[in-house]
């Protein structure tokens, strides 16, 4: 004869068993999801402050480029400790400047290489390119610190002055971890003056995109736009036009080396 109560019990049992094991499985997985969610969050938290602390460093960077190319200084160097990624001077994006008078005659044409200081590590850059500071974090290109003189208009005695500085970086090395010394030595700088005409700069970056939206601010914030004011992107490079009354246009050459401190 069959124990139907024995056998009942014996499934009560293992029904019992299997519950716990479920929920123990549950709460092992559950226990093993938050663990590696905090962990997760731990890891972008502390790659976030270091991301902040890198732009705070590049911002006094963008300082003492300032103070060596527009003050004429000979010679200002920063310290700064790379616990990651590495610190380079290289060419970087081109620039190309082209001024035109009214009848479309050409005044002056240039295009040479603009140069760039950048940290970068696996997922984040971010530079110093013709006087702006400028950061790639996962592929999102934004603005870090704006060009501080790049471009800026005033009206004089009813007519358009356009005043706009270029900053080209010389310099080669790389610097992987460590404590660097970073050299900025003033090159040259030069200024020519038109009147009645039209500027075009064409600036080719890996910085483009951040470059398309600090110019078109610009256009907002002196309230400039078509015909005088025009600005557009073509993948990689950035083209503004920008009719005038009156043009200064200044050129600086800086030379930056980096250095192991040891």
């Amino acid at each position: 004869m069959i124990d139907f109560k024995n056998i009942i019990k014996q499934s009560k049992a293992s029904s019992e068993i299997i519950g716990y094991t479920i929920i123990l499985g549950i709460v092992i997985s559950v226990s093993s999801i938050a663990y590696v969610n905090s962990y997760n969050l731990a890891n972008e938290a502390k790659e976030s402050v270091k991301y902040r602390s890198v732009g705070e460093c590049f911002k006094e960077i963008q300082k003492i480029v300032e103070y060596s190319a527009y003050k004429k200084n000979p010679k200002k160097s920063v310290r700064v400790m790379v616990e990651s990624g590495s610190i380079t001077v290289k060419e970087g994006g081109e620039i190309e400047i082209e001024v035109k008078d009214i009848s479309n005659n050409i005044l002056y044409s240039d295009k040479y290489n603009l140069g760039v200081l950048e940290y970068g590590s696996d997922k984040y850059k971010i530079a110093v390119e013709n006087g702006g500071v400028w950061q790639s974090i996962r592929g999102g290109v934004i603005s870090a610190s704006e060009p501080k003189t790049f471009l800026t208009y005033e009206s004089v005695l009813n007519e358009d002055v356009i005043f706009t500085t270029v900053t080209r970086i010389i310099g080669e090395g790389s610097i992987s971890g460590g404590s660097v010394d970073i050299e900025t030595r003033y090159g040259s700088s030069s200024s020519k003056i038109y009147e009645n005409g039209r500027l075009t700069y064409k600036i080719t970056s890996e910085y483009a995109t951040a470059w398309e939206l600090y110019l078109e601010e610009l256009g907002n914030k002196y309230s400039l736009g078509p015909p005088m004011y025009t600005v557009s992107r073509n993948d990689n490079t950035v083209e503004v036009r920008i009719e005038f009354d009156k043009l200064i246009l200044t050129e600086y050459v800086l030379n930056i080396d980096v250095d192991t401190i040891i």
